[in-house]
């Protein structure tokens, strides 16, 4: 089980964010953790990473396949990063406004490991998606908003 500590990642400039440690949610079967990347040091525009992982709901019972076709866990990744308002001028009180969030780029990866994999197939599927996402034509989609034709 992977510790709850610092995620460094790269962004598009290949300058390294540390993703921090900012919430373990242990309530909820999934045990969402959340980390934030504090840089800007303006909370709401933190840049956040969210891992969860949500095991099967219900035991089967012994010999029954169709139940186990539908048991799966699901692992879920999401980025989000908020870009905040520029507001330079401050009020006729001279207090500066309160920053506001103007849009969020999200990404969100979510697999669906059946109980029954096998690890080989667990890593194919996490390099096809690695290696699909570092592909020219994703790329381009993703960069340019260029629709595949």
């Amino acid at each position: 089980m992977p510790a709850f500590a610092n995620i460094v990642i790269n962004d598009g400039s290949a300058v390294a964010h540390t993703f921090g440690p900012a919430n373990l949610d242990t309530s909820q079967q999934s045990g969402q953790a959340i980390y934030a990347d504090r840089v800007g040091g303006i909370a709401i525009g933190f840049p956040q990473l969210y891992l969860s992982l949500t095991p099967p709901k219900s035991p089967v019972s012994a010999g029954d396949a169709s139940d186990a076709s539908k048991r799966v866990y699901r692992a879920n990744l999401t980025i989000r990063v908020p870009v905040l308002e520029s507001t330079s001028a401050a009020t006729g009180s001279g207090i500066p406004p309160a920053p506001t969030v103007s849009l969020v780029t999200v990404c969100k990866v979510d697999f669906s490991l059946p109980e029954r994999g096998t690890l080989a197939q667990r890593t194919d599927i996490l390099a096809y998606v690695k290696n699909a996402l570092a592909h020219t034509t994703v790329d381009t989609l993703v960069k340019t908003l260029e629709a595949v034709y």
